[in-house]
């Protein structure tokens, strides 16, 4: 099946516990900052840990003050812990097929996200935001001119996401952490074959008041 051309957004609404959500942020505040190299002439978004063995899983500080624990599918531990939490929750669609990134990023007082389109990947096909916090103010994400004040619990989807401009208001009050996914699909990675795939979510339903929050942008 070919890409999918009309772009979409969906948020589903508490669609992750409470719990689960402050279990993510127990492990992601307990886990280590890794020494990492200076940002690759550039792109001062692209970093890598000092110790190679490490670029797999690492957590990590940047100049603004906001926090990253960045994970690739070669990670066996964190990544598919995280990943079992959320999984399901994603639709059926051709372009959240799977998860080729992760990160858990965190948004201190003053810190935002400019808007962008994301070009770390040139086959990525989607986005999944997952709000950890619940004590914020700002901080409202959003998707073209469709702003989103998500909280804890919720999930925010979106497709096209290397051609659409994305990003995140700053934060007023309190700490803004979410998971971040960004998915690939074989139609954009012709080379993978299904077993590199994992496949095991509820079906897409376009017309679903539950999964669809303005569905055509």
């Amino acid at each position: 099946m070919g890409p999918i051309e009309v772009p979409i957004i969906m948020i589903s609404k508490k669609v992750v516990k409470r719990d689960t959500c402050k279990l993510i942020l127990h492990k992601f505040r307990n886990k280590e900052y890794t020494e990492i190299t200076n940002p690759i002439e550039g792109d001062e978004n692209v970093v890598m840990p000092v110790d190679e063995t490490l670029a797999n899983n690492f957590k990590y500080k940047d100049k603004y003050g906001r926090t990253y624990w960045s994970m690739t599918p070669m990670d066996t531990t964190d990544f598919i812990y995280l990943l079992d939490k959320v999984f399901d929750k994603v639709p059926d669609h051709p372009d959240f097929e799977f998860v080729s990134y992760m990160q858990v990023i965190e948004y201190p007082m003053n810190t935002m996200c400019n808007q962008h389109k994301d070009t770390g990947d040139m086959y990525d096909t989607a986005t999944a935001i997952l709000v950890l916090d619940d004590d914020f103010e700002g901080g409202k994400f959003s998707v073209d001119d469709i702003v989103i004040d998500a909280k804890q619990g919720d999930l925010v989807m979106f497709n096209h996401s290397t051609t659409t401009y994305h990003g995140v208001s700053p934060v007023t009050k309190g700490v803004r952490t979410v998971l971040a996914l960004w998915f690939q699909a074989q139609h954009s990675t012709p080379e993978l074959s299904e077993e590199d795939i994992i496949d095991d979510k509820p079906k897409f339903d376009e017309n679903s008041e539950t999964n669809t929050y303005n569905a055509l942008l």
